[in-house]
Order: C-alpha cells, then sequence, then structure tokens
C-alpha cells in the first residue's frame, strides 16, 4: 500500500460514500422547465441535497474531500511534552572540534583586540616624540638666532664696543675680496667707464693747509676727506660719528671706495684701514697717490684729469652703515694675551731708532719679542709707490712671518702700522693694528715686557704692575724691576 493511501486511510477510517440523486437537475436556462428528454439543467444555482452533483462543497456533503487535498503535506502535529521537575533536560556536551573552535576564534579575537591597542599606544609614544622634537628644535633654532646677534667677536675677544655705540651691529656677511692697491689706469678706466665709485682726498693733520692744496688741484670728480674726523691723536672716532661723516658725503653701502693723499701714502692707508673697522670692504688705495697721478698727466700718456676748486657736492646722503669689524683690529688685552698663548707674531712698525729706544724727543723702545720692519721695507719712497706682491711676501718671510699665524702690528700713533698693515692684508694675512701702541702699552704694561734701553725715575710705570718682575734681558740693555 502506498504512502498516500496509508495516509488516507489513517485520516479517514470509515468507507466513503457518494449518492447519485437519479431525479433531474433543475436547468440553469429555466429554473421551471423540465426537460421533457430529463436531460440536466446546468443553468440552474439552486442546488438541495437531493440534486445531483458529483462536486459539491462541504456544505452539503462533509464527507466529501476536493481532490486537491490529497497532494498537500499533512500538518505536523507537535506534541507538547511535559516535564517531571519544570526544567528542561541538560544540553548535549559540545563537540572537541566545535569547542576547540571557539576557543581559537575567542583567542584570535582577543588578539586583535591586544593588537589594535598595542598599536593605537606606539602610535601615540611616536607622536609625541616627534612633537616634542619638533618643539625642541624650533627652541634650539629661536636661542641660535638671539644668541648669534649678540656675539660680536667669535674668537673669544674682549668685547670692546663702547655703550654709545650700541645700535652698531656686527653680523657676518659673505665678504668678497676687494684689491686694496689698485694702479692709476685702473682708475682711470673706473671715470672713463663712470663707474661708481666714491674719491677721495684725505688729508694730513693740517686741515685748512690740506683745504687749500685740495682747492689749488685734485683728481677730477674727487671729494676731500679730512683725517681729523677719522681719527683723535691715534684713536678711531665713534661709529655713529664715522657714519653720519660718510653719509654726508654721499657714500653707499655698496659704493666703490677710492681713497689717495698727496703725501707718502701714510694718511691713505690709515683712512683705508678706518673703512675696513667700520665695516666698509669695498675700498682700495691709488697706488703712487696725487703724484703718481700727475706725473702720467704730464707725460701726456693719456688723459689723466685733475680740476679746480672745492670738488664735486654730493647730491644725496648715502645709506653707509657702520659696524664695529673686530677682525681688524687688537687691544691692550689681546697683545698680554697672547704672552700666554703665543698665536701672533707682533710686528713694530716704528722706525729702527724708535724701535732701538735711541731716537730723541721721547721714551722709545719696542714690546717684548716684536719684530721691527718698518714701512721703508714694502714701499718705495723714490717714486712714491708700493713693492709688487712677490717682494712683499718676500720680506715678509724674511722677517720670519707665516701666513698661517695671525700678526699685530702697532707703531707710535696706528700710522705707521696701518701701512704694514695694508700690505699685510693685500697679501692676506690675518692682521690686526693695535691702536693704543707704544704710547699705552709703556703705560700698562709690566715692566718685563718693555725693552728700553735705559729706565729712569720719569719713566711713567704702570699701576698694574703690582707683581715682582725678573730680570730680562733686551736686545740692546738688561731691564731691573722699577724701586
Amino acid at each position: 500500500m502506498g504512502g498516500l493511501d496509508r495516509w488516507i486511510q489513517h485520516s479517514y477510517p470509515t468507507s466513503r460514500v457518494i449518492t447519485i440523486n437519479k431525479t433531474g437537475m433543475p436547468s440553469r436556462i429555466s429554473p421551471t422547465t423540465i426537460s421533457s428528454t430529463k436531460s440536466f439543467n446546468t443553468t440552474s444555482t439552486d442546488y438541495s441535497p437531493g440534486s445531483y452533483s458529483t462536486v459539491q462543497d462541504d456544505k452539503f456533503h462533509p464527507e466529501y474531500e476536493d481532490v486537491d487535498n490529497f497532494y498537500e503535506k499533512p500538518p505536523i502535529i507537535i506534541e507538547k511534552k511535559n516535564f517531571s521537575n519544570g526544567n528542561p533536560p541538560p544540553l548535549p556536551p559540545l563537540n572537541q572540534t566545535t569547542l576547540q573552535k571557539l576557543v581559537d576564534d575567542s583567542i584570535h579575537q582577543n588578539s586583535k583586540i591586544c593588537e589594535k591597542k598595542s598599536n593605537f599606544k606606539w602610535t601615540t609614544i611616536f607622536a609625541g616624540i616627534v612633537l616634542f622634537s619638533a618643539i625642541a628644535c624650533l627652541f634650539f633654532v629661536i636661542f641660535f638666532f638671539k644668541t648669534s646677534d649678540k656675539n660680536y667677536d667669535n674668537n673669544d675677544k674682549i668685547d670692546r664696543i663702547p655703550a654709545a655705540a650700541a645700535p652698531i651691529t656686527e653680523k657676518k656677511t659673505t665678504k668678497k675680496f676687494t684689491e686694496p692697491i689698485i694702479s692709476a689706469n685702473t682708475l682711470l678706466t673706473y671715470l672713463i667707464t663712470k663707474k661708481d665709485i666714491c674719491l677721495f682726498e684725505v688729508t694730513t693733520l693740517q686741515a685748512e693747509q690740506s683745504r687749500s692744496d685740495f682747492e689749488s688741484e685734485h683728481i677730477k670728480s674727487a671729494q676731500i676727506l679730512f683725517f681729523n674726523n677719522l681719527s683723535h691723536s691715534g684713536v678711531p672716532v665713534h661709529p655713529l660719528q664715522f657714519q653720519r661723516y660718510i653719509r654726508n658725503l654721499g657714500v653707499n653701502q655698496d659704493c666703490h671706495i677710492i681713497v689717495y693723499d698727496k703725501g707718502e701714502q701714510i694718511w691713505a692707508s690709515y683712512a683705508l684701514w678706518i673703512f675696513k673697522l667700520f665695516g666698509h670692504e669695498r675700498i682700495s688705495l691709488l697706488n703712487g697717490g696725487f703724484l703718481e697721478w700727475k706725473k702720467l698727466q704730464l707725460s701726456q700718456s693719456g688723459p689723466y684729469p685733475t680740476e679746480m676748486g672745492p670738488g664735486q657736492f654730493p647730491e644725496f646722503v648715502g645709506n653707509f652703515q657702520a659696524r664695529w669689524t673686530a677682525e681688524y683690529v687688537s687691544a691692550f688685552d689681546d697683545v698680554m694675551a697672547n704672552f700666554e698663548s703665543k698665536e701672533c707674531d707682533v710686528v713694530d712698525a716704528q722706525s729702527p731708532e724708535e724701535y732701538e729706544g735711541t731716537a730723541p724727543g721721547a721714551v722709545f723702545g719696542h714690546i717684548k719679542n716684536a719684530i721691527n720692519i718698518p714701512p721703508e721695507e714694502i714701499f718705495d719712497g723714490s717714486n712714491n709707490t708700493w713693492l709688487d706682491k712677490a717682494n712683499m711676501s718676500q720680506i715678509f718671510a724674511n722677517h720670519g712671518l707665516q701666513i698661517t699665524r695671525p700678526v699685530i702690528v702697532y707703531c707710535g700713533t696706528s700710522l705707521h702700522a696701518s701701512m704694514i698693515w695694508l700690505a699685510l692684508h693685500r697679501l692676506k694675512y690675518n692682521a690686526t693694528v693695535y691702536f693704543g701702541s707704544w704710547p699705552e702699552w709703556v703705560i700698562r704694561a709690566p715692566d718685563y715686557l718693555k725693552v728700553i734701553p735705559e729706565l729712569s725715575q720719569n719713566l711713567p710705570t704702570s699701576k698694574e704692575n703690582l707683581r715682582p718682575t725678573p730680570e730680562i734681558t733686551g736686545k740692546n740693555s738688561t731691564i731691573k724691576p722699577l724701586s
């Protein structure tokens, strides 16, 4: 017996009875008319239990089942289970594979969480380190620029800038070397091509006589530069005073300055050093001065023009800014410290008589261990011109100077010292001028650092010399402590 038959028998245990009405069925066409041939009325809608119908709804034949129900799945009846103790039975134990999978998933998930926390932690630490480094670098840069503006001397020299010169700042700039000594032909080329130059004739200490000489004749387009506005008794003027004076002469910061004089170029040499000292690097000296220019003019070797009168008056005020350049100057303390460090060679630019102390009129002598090189050795007085570089270099080498060692130059008034300094600077020696010179040294220095032929009660003594001084043999005599 098939599955369907067993299901029908289970659902309907009694046999099914289908009754057929043998009487005629009301007509669907005419409810009141009965066919004589006993045909069935298919148009009637009146049904009764006694009418013949093979398809009736369950209202009249409840025992009849629609054929479609035979193909439907019988309803599933779930029997409600009753538990004796009121609690459901325990769950069956998990499979070992399922349990291991749950444990592995939990461990993997926890490891991911820990990894995320660890990554976040290290990211935060790294970001903090980067932020701290950036702030530290910013403070370092600010501190560096703040302190660099206050350092006027990188060689640990004593700050010698007067308090009144505080607005004058010294800033390290890239320097382009300018030839300090030029020929008359070079100056003539500058004048013809109308190059931006500032030409000055430097006076002597006799200002009125120098003014008269200038107005009588001078190189064309030159202006007069008074020496008294550059130095007082061998000491440079204040930088602000120099700046105001030079600006009124129309000097700009980038102007090429050329100086000359009508003597043995001692005045022009000092003027060149002063310009360098106060920060103007583009400056040169006319080799031979006015005498060489006039000689070339008389020889008719070229158009070397001169003119008369007070000279050109500047049309504008220049923008030159003075600054103290410590690399061109030395003070008393620098010379004293050199006796311990022995880093520099000291050159005395006095005449041989002044160096030996035999010249009349004052107390002459020299600083202990100083080398005497007078200007006459590097300057040709017969034609008023400087020796060439090769001869200069040989002379300095003969005196034991080396280009690798710094040189301190002094004399009696800094004038002759400026000439030796100019020659050394031309050869690119690291040279400075001790502007206090011998007059300051003979008063302030300890006696055992002075070399003087004879000592007397009239010799100025140093108040700083409070310690006993040993006997020191000078070049010509023995120096003994003062009583």
